[in-house]
């Protein structure tokens, strides 16, 4: 597993402009991963031209999030994967997602198989203990070097 996720997004040429499929995709920009300290998903609709071309295809969305900084990273991992699988299996026509981390390729976010979803939520929930450790911890360290508040006189 990686540091970061990404999701390389892609739209079918001549797609008709009132399709579902581009709300969709830009729906999934700012959403939450639901595990505490997650960043939300983020990324960039114009500058693509770090995006691989696609025959037939035009480029959308290059949309990412940093998992190392959220509670439980295999976890935050899993349901990012999850929100970009269901987009593309929802509009299989009419989306491509590429799916990748710092570790390396995931693939096709609409061949991303159940088992290998669960895999990664069960790893999540395996070391969910060791994570809420390692962030309690700092959440600790954090508090003691703050500087005490003075009441008021």
């Amino acid at each position: 597993m990686g540091f970061t996720v990404y999701a390389s997004c892609y739209l079918r040429t001549g797609l008709e402009p009132e399709s579902a499929a581009p709300t969709a995709i830009r729906s999934l920009y700012q959403s939450s991963l639901w595990i505490p300290s997650a960043d939300p998903i983020l990324g960039n609709f114009d500058d693509l031209t770090l995006l691989e071309p696609r025959k037939g295809f035009a480029k959308t969305a290059w949309l990412f999030s940093k998992v190392q900084f959220a509670l439980n990273p295999p976890l935050a991992e899993a349901i990012f994967i999850w929100k970009f699988r269901r987009v593309a299996r929802r509009f299989p026509d009419a989306v491509y997602i590429h799916l990748s981390d710092d570790g390396g390729e995931i693939g096709d976010a609409s061949r991303v198989q159940t088992s290998n979803l669960f895999q990664r939520i069960l790893l999540g929930l395996l070391t969910a203990p060791i994570w809420a450790l390692v962030w309690t911890l700092s959440y600790v360290r954090y508090l003691r070097r703050r500087p005490k508040r003075r009441p008021m006189r």
